[in-house]
């Protein structure tokens, strides 16, 4: 499974990655900011999306739009600080097909990665 970060903070990624190492899961980019993801996107085609909603410069909102109109069949998973409903619904409606809180549900974060994983390998 190819994974594709867009995420501003090197702790998050780096988390993921160690998080990533028992899957059979590969991460195919890392980008901190709305121009660099929506530039290198096409290109690695991932299998899913993990995007934070606050960017260095720009915004997750608008990759995921972008994630869904290029690459519709993506996984998009939204994993922010921000679990309040006013954030999840506008996501939700943009396609995202999960939206996560990085502290507060970071393991159902990892299980749902295996899951997918498992899922590809079915495939």
């Amino acid at each position: 499974m190819k994974i594709f970060l867009i995420e501003d903070s090197k702790s998050i990624c780096a988390r993921i990655r160690a998080s990533t190492e028992s899957i059979p899961a590969t991460i195919v980019g890392e980008v901190s900011s709305q121009s660099e993801a929506i530039a290198k996107l096409e290109n690695a085609n991932p299998d899913v999306a993990v995007i934070d909603l606050r960017l260095r410069s720009g915004n997750g909102l608008a990759v995921l739009r972008h994630i869904k109109k290029v690459l519709p069949n993506t996984i998009t998973i939204v994993l922010t600080n921000h679990g309040l409903d006013e954030f999840a619904k506008p996501c939700l409606q943009a396609g995202a097909d999960y939206y996560l809180e990085k502290t507060r549900q970071y393991q159902d974060f990892v299980a749902l990665l295996k899951t997918l994983s498992d899922a590809k390998k079915l495939l």
